[in-house]
């Protein structure tokens, strides 16, 4: 899990970027992590483009995140991560907003892998209710929430399964 000083880290960095080092970073995480980097252009271009420009730099600093917390290098995600965590969040999600009791600030800790990366996903999505359309927050948490899923994963160190070997019986 990563902690919660590790995501303040994370954010103290991109708070100090500035507008060329952002734009840099953002372009090393679009070679870095190309499918992740286009999984979150294409499901954010619809929206203002300064909620565009956030949603990057959030996925910027869940990333630097994960390296800053991880012990292993992370691994590039491929599309079809990215669409089962995308599909599975979106039933959550849903199911989330058809509750009537749903707060989902408050069940952030319990509920994901990652509570601090999720936590500070919904306080900023969430925060300032005129900043963004109900349509922008569920948009940004949704493609966020897919993209710490689809890291957490990229970022565990890869099992790899004993090979079948050809048991020899004694003579």
């Amino acid at each position: 899990m990563i902690s919660e000083d590790v995501v303040q880290r994370a954010l103290d960095e991109a708070s100090e970027y500035s507008p060329a080092k952002a734009t840099s970073v953002v372009k090393a995480t679009a070679e870095a992590q190309p499918e992740l980097f286009a999984f979150v252009v294409e499901l954010t271009e619809d929206l203002s483009e300064e909620t565009m420009s956030l949603a990057l730099m959030m996925l910027v600093t869940i990333l630097r995140a994960y390296e800053i917390g991880s012990t292993q290098p992370v691994r590039e995600i491929d599309r079809r991560a990215m669409t089962r965590a995308f599909r599975k969040n979106e039933t959550m999600l849903e199911t989330i907003l058809q509750s009537p009791e749903a707060k989902l600030l408050d069940a952030v800790p319990k509920a994901f892998r990652q509570p601090h990366l999720m936590r500070f996903v919904v306080e900023t999505v969430m925060e300032d209710e005129d900043q963004f359309t109900p349509e922008e927050s569920g948009t940004l948490f949704l493609v966020l929430k897919t993209a710490i899923d689809a890291l957490d994963t990229a970022a565990k160190p890869q099992r790899h399964r004993p090979k079948l070997a050809v048991v020899k019986g004694k003579d």
